[in-house]
C-alpha cells in the first residue's frame, strides 16, 4: 500500500448498498409513525410488545447503517480527496 486511506472499506465493491436499506427503514418508520403515547396506552400488551420489537429492530438496523456510513465519510475527507487529485 502506497499510503494509508481512511475509510478504505468504502472502496470495497462488495459492500452492501445502503440506499435500499434506508428506504426500507423509512417505510417501516412510516408504518409506526401514527403511534402516540395515548395510542400505546390503549394497545394490548401483546401489541405493545410487537411495537417495541419492531422499533428495536429499526433502531438496530439504523445503527448498523450509521456505522457503515462512518467509513464512507472518513473516506471522503479532504486529505483523501486531495490524494486522488494528484
Amino acid at each position: 500500500m502506497l499510503f494509508q486511506l481512511d475509510g478504505y472499506k468504502a472502496l470495497n465493491p462488495e459492500r452492501k448498498a445502503l440506499a435500499p436499506i434506508l428506504e426500507k427503514l423509512s417505510a417501516d418508520l412510516r408504518k409506526v409513525g401514527h403511534v402516540t403515547d395515548s395510542t400505546v396506552q390503549q394497545m394490548s400488551p401483546l401489541d405493545r410488545t410487537a411495537l417495541s420489537r419492531e422499533l428495536r429492530r429499526i433502531l438496530t438496523s439504523m445503527q448498523s447503517v450509521h456505522d457503515a456510513l462512518a467509513h464512507e465519510l472518513r473516506f471522503l475527507n479532504q486529505i483523501n480527496v486531495n490524494r486522488f487529485r494528484q
